[in-house]
This record gives C-alpha cells, structure tokens and sequence, in this order.
C-alpha cells in the first residue's frame, strides 16, 4: 500500500469526525503506527485476532465504545458511516475511514500530548504506552517513521 493511500484516507477520516484534532503530528504517527503494525499492507493479523492496518483486537474496540470521550464520537461517526456498533470489528477491517478514526480515537484517549512531528524516539514511546503491543519490533521504527516523515512533510 502506499503512503499517498494513507494520506488521503487520513483527509477523509478528518472530514468525517472533525471533533478531534487532525494535526501533522497526528498524521506521522497515525501512518507509522500502520506500517509498524501492518507494513501498511495486512487488513488482518495472521494467526491473531486483530483487524484493520492499526491491527486492533475487539477489546480495544469495545474499550472505544466505552469510554465516555470517544465513545459518544464513535457513534456519530459509525452514523454518519452507517455502520452499526455491532459492526465495528469487522467493519473496520475493510473501512479504512473507520480504522483511521479508530486509530486517532485511540491517539486521543491518552492523556498526554501527542509527540511533535520529527521526534521517532518520543513516537515510539507514546505508540507503545497507547498500543501496548503484543510484538513491539523497537528495530522497524525508526526507518518506518523516516519514510512517512519524508511523506507528510514534503
């Protein structure tokens, strides 16, 4: 998949759910996120239960659905997507509009500033406090967040 794909998915999911900030810091990491879960390229995990290219579990939908910031979101977005909550999970597989918002609902949901574009090392450590994954690959970061910064900042 390429980044441009990315980019203008990243628009689209901005129009959708303008209640949430849309920034170039957001973009980076949002972008990065996908290729270190997914390689940009993989709509579910092999051999695990994850969907979408941010590779979510359902826990991590339903922890959306429940929270009382980004879950009243989340309903005007799947609304305005026709998509029933029920529906999300598998929804989110082959909607990338959906997976991105889920992706920056998630973002949102920490607490802490998102990390200024250009700092890898910073985006790392809030990818791995927000995601929590299962295989965090420290080694892929690096060179993943230098090709989307190469991208989102030209």
């Amino acid at each position: 998949m390429q980044l441009a794909y990315f980019r203008s998915v990243f628009t689209m999911a901005a129009a959708v759910c303008p209640s949430v900030p849309w920034t170039t810091p957001a973009e980076v990491l949002l972008l990065t996120i996908a290729g270190q879960e997914s390689g940009w390229n993989s709509r579910t995990q092999f051999g695990g239960p994850a969907h979408s290219y941010w590779q979510f579990d359902p826990d991590t939908v339903t922890l959306l659905q429940n929270n009382p910031v980004t879950g009243p979101i989340l309903n005007t977005v799947c609304e305005a997507l026709d998509i029933s909550q029920g529906d999300i999970f598998t929804a989110m597989t082959w909607n990338d509009v959906l997976a991105m918002i889920m992706a920056r609902l998630l973002l949102w949901a920490n607490p802490n500033a998102l990390p200024l574009a250009g700092n890898p090392t910073e985006a790392y450590g809030y990818y791995i406090a927000t995601w929590e994954p299962g295989d965090p690959r420290p080694d892929s970061w690096p060179a993943l967040y230098a090709e989307v910064m190469a991208v989102v900042t030209t």
